[in-house]
């Protein structure tokens, strides 16, 4: 073992949080160097039933970054750019290399890894492929799914698995699909996006993606790369009525953008009493603002493009396009300050990531957003609601004081009503965060007849139930509330 070995309480107690709401404190921590520490670990803690945690940078929000055993950090030492390919258009990376970087290093070559999550300047290419990454312009780029080639992965046993080759487990897990394949297909979300349960209708590379550290462990992986787009535009597009807005992102997606963006009432509301400079003037009467971008091949064509979004949104209020670089950075600014606003509040309140990546069906756009914020109105509850509309997936960030009366029953209570309408349009519950262990109670009610395909899959690959334990699926009696940070 060449890696860093910790077991100090100071160590152990920075890992037992990351971005979400829940609190595991860790045995330990190791920072393996390379492929063979990862299977010494793996292969010590399966013989001694200790739980195995995979990290990248933390940003994971539903809990499948922290846990009681020993968690993976591969930040430090394995965060390399193996090989770049440019004629191929592919590179190999190992899984602690953060987003921007790979792509800061591609750019040389006119090429980019095309996931685009908003925490792409400290998220980890492992930590995307770990909980199928997507980002802004999914409607363009696709979740990260389907731009990987292949993956290294270490099976708890200690064995390094290359999903590229033919394999006895990829055998098996594909005849565990074949075999459940009428469930997988009736029961798979009607949404353009999707990282709820297990892919076992492809590749063994496809299910590993999306898998969040429970079938086994990263250590290298195959991408391809995209062209990076020459032009763009922009439109900030705002809104009296949230139903307005949402009826607008179906119509527009018939002029093709790369990335249509919502943001909230409340999130405006945040920002104003954060004092955010905001680019534009925004009335206080809006109840949404949508930034929409488009792509293409030349300066003319794209002008052409955003000038006829502009003209399709007959009943927004405000209107603003940015054609230069420069101009597109500020319209952004309204959308990238989100997070970090919700994160600072000083009322008491605090962001609380548990319902926040649900998706429906795109035709169900206009009545997710308004049926949403009657859940919330109903409790009193403040929300925020904003993200990527031009796919029907939103982050939906409750904004409660842990501590109150009724918080975790209101935490319950919250999760069971969003994920009852999202089961009720045919929804997912996660359209690229994963289920981590804030969905995983919730699983089977989307998956009634396939779960028993995810547990054999899961079974198959990992016998003793060391890789996250409680992740994707549930533990007996587990509950969205427990364990929480407060």
């Amino acid at each position: 073992m060449s890696g860093d070995l910790l077991f100090d309480s100071a160590t152990r107690a920075r890992y037992a949080e990351a971005a979400g709401i829940y609190r595991f404190v860790p045995m330990g921590v190791v920072r393996p160097r390379d492929a063979d520490d990862v299977a010494a670990v793996l292969g010590y803690a399966s013989e001694n039933a200790i739980p195995i945690t995979a990290r990248g940078a933390g940003s994971g929000m539903p809990g499948h970054n922290v846990g009681t055993g020993l968690v993976l950090d591969f930040t430090k030492y394995m965060n390399g750019i193996v090989e770049v390919d440019p004629r191929r258009r592919r590179a190999r990376v190992q899984p602690g290399v953060v987003l921007e970087t790979l792509n800061r290093s591609l750019a040389t070559h006119g090429l980019h890894f095309a996931p685009d999550p908003g925490s792409g300047a400290y998220c980890t290419v492992g930590g995307m492929i770990a909980n199928n990454a997507a980002g802004m312009r999914h409607l363009v780029r696709g979740a990260t799914r389907e731009h990987v080639r292949r993956l290294v992965a270490v099976l708890p046993s200690g064995r390094v698995l290359d999903t590229g080759e033919a394999s006895r487990l990829a055998r098996y897990a594909q005849r565990i699909g074949a075999r459940h394949a009428t469930a997988l297909a009736d029961e798979r979300p009607h949404t353009a996006k999707n990282s709820s349960g297990y892919d076992l209708l492809g590749s063994l590379t496809r299910l590993f993606v999306g898998s969040e550290g429970t079938l086994g462990v990263i250590v290298e992986a195959e991408v391809d790369l995209v062209v990076r787009p020459s032009h763009r535009a922009l439109a900030l597009l705002g809104f009296d009525s949230l139903e307005a807005a949402g009826t607008f992102v179906v119509d527009v997606l018939a002029l093709r953008p790369s990335a249509i963006e919502m943001m909230d009432r409340t999130l405006l509301d945040a920002y104003r009493a954060a004092k955010v400079k905001l680019p534009v003037k925004l009335p206080r009467s809006l109840e949404a603002v949508l930034l929409v971008e488009v792509e293409g091949r030349g300066s003319a064509l794209v002008r052409d493009r955003i000038e006829r979004v502009r003209s399709e949104a007959r009943e927004a209020v405000v209107a603003h396009v940015g054609l230069d670089a420069e101009a597109q950075a500020t319209l952004w600014q309204v959308r990238k300050a989100a997070s970090p606003v919700l994160g600072q509040r000083t009322d008491g309140r605090r962001s609380l990531q548990f319902v926040e990546d649900g998706a429906v069906p795109i035709e169900r756009l206009p009545e997710y957003v308004v049926r949403l914020r009657r859940i919330f109105e109903a409790r009193r509850v403040p929300v925020a609601i904003f993200g990527h509309a031009g796919d029907a997936h939103l982050h939906v960030n409750p904004l409660l004081r842990p501590g109150a009366a009724r918080f975790r029953r209101t935490i319950r209570e919250i999760a069971d009503d969003v994920n009852a309408l999202l089961l009720e349009m045919h929804g997912t519950l996660t359209g690229e965060h994963g289920d981590g262990r804030s969905r995983a109670p919730y699983v089977e009610r989307f998956f009634p007849r396939s779960m028993a395909a995810f547990r054999e899959v899961k079974a198959l690959f990992d016998p003793e139930g060391v890789l996250n334990p409680g992740v994707k699926i549930p533990l007996l009696g587990q509950r969205v509330a427990a364990h929480l940070r407060w």
